[in-house]
């Protein structure tokens, strides 16, 4: 007789008849262990799916390692740490991915997804070793239902920034030949997908224009100044350049489309499309990518000067 699926999971309980009963319903979030990921989790998506009970809009995670600790850690600030996975998700310190998005990224045309990394952070002085807070620390790549790869934090935040999911974070720069760097918090983004094909090449463009303002300048540069306001422009492009492009390359050496790009490619080129269907994975590891970043500083704060310096060590240019 097969035996039933197993896997780990968070869940709320209820007692009942002096034994324990789950009601699937109240699962809100569900954790897969490394290993089970690389092994493959067909068997417990289609259960979770196939049953009536689990919620479709439950977040779902990878562990690093077992999920068992992750479920039995105790935040201090929540009550269980499924919640704060959940907060951290909606956060979007990494990505958000619902059951249902899981099911409709490896049943559609690319077969690849990406899940949430997560692990227990060292619990602080004078803490048990339960009390540890879990945390979200990178993607893991699926081809199929197997786990093919990780994607880092920084390959993460490129990531959001092609998902067009970036909202509110602090980007840290460092401008060209200026000591000390500068945080921004972005107060807006719009992000587009442009998929082309030019004398038989199959190209993406990937257009961003982003508005941020200044938390905190740890440079001597006057942001009031045009020439050192353009510098930090500059440097803020720069970095969100590379952070997509790093994330871009890291699927395409996967040949996984985590993206479903293919999509996107197939409603404006359906009949050149249809011709690479059977090979699309081929063709998305080999694509060009241009990345055009138009990054403004609209905001320097309710100081003009950094903080803390004469007006001798000011740079205004």
């Amino acid at each position: 007789m097969k035996k039933a699926p197993i896997f780990q999971m968070h869940c709320l309980s209820f007692k009942a008849s002096f034994r324990e009963k789950y009601f699937w319903g109240h699962c809100k979030v569900f954790v897969f262990g490394e290993k089970l990921a690389k092994e493959g989790i067909q068997e417990q998506l289609d259960f979770l799916l196939r049953h009536p009970q689990p919620r479709e809009k439950a977040n779902v995670y990878v562990s690093k390692g077992e999920a068992k600790p992750i479920l039995e850690s105790l935040p201090p600030l929540e009550n269980y740490s499924g919640e704060v996975l959940r907060e951290l998700s909606d956060l979007h310190i990494g990505m958000l991915v619902t059951m249902q998005d899981l099911d409709e990224m490896l049943t559609g045309i690319p077969q690849a997804a990406a899940l949430p990394f997560v692990k227990i952070l060292p619990p602080g002085k004078g803490q048990t070793k339960l009390q540890g807070i879990p945390y979200i620390v990178g993607t893991v790549v699926f081809k199929k239902d197997k786990m093919t790869g990780m994607m880092t934090e920084k390959e993460t935040r490129g990531l959001l920034w092609l998902r067009d999911e970036v909202e509110s974070y602090t980007v840290t720069i460092k401008p060209k030949g200026v000591k000390g760097k500068i945080s921004l918090s972005p107060v807006s983004a719009k992000v587009k997908i442009i998929p082309q094909i030019i004398n038989g090449k199959w190209k993406l463009l990937v257009r961003v224009n982003t508005d941020g303002s200044v938390i905190q300048n740890g440079t001597n540069l006057n942001l009031s100044n045009p020439k050192s306001l353009k510098a930090a422009e500059r440097a803020y492009q720069k970095d969100i350049e590379k952070r997509i492009e790093m994330a871009f390359l890291h699927t395409q050496d996967k040949k996984a489309d985590i993206l479903g790009l293919g999509k996107d490619f197939y409603r404006k080129y359906p009949k050149q499309f249809n011709k690479v269907d059977n090979h699309w994975d081929e063709i998305f590891a080999e694509m060009e990518v241009e990345v055009d970043v138009a990054a403004h500083i609209r905001r320097q704060g309710y100081i003009n000067k950094p903080a803390g310096l004469s007006e001798k060590e000011v740079k205004d240019k």
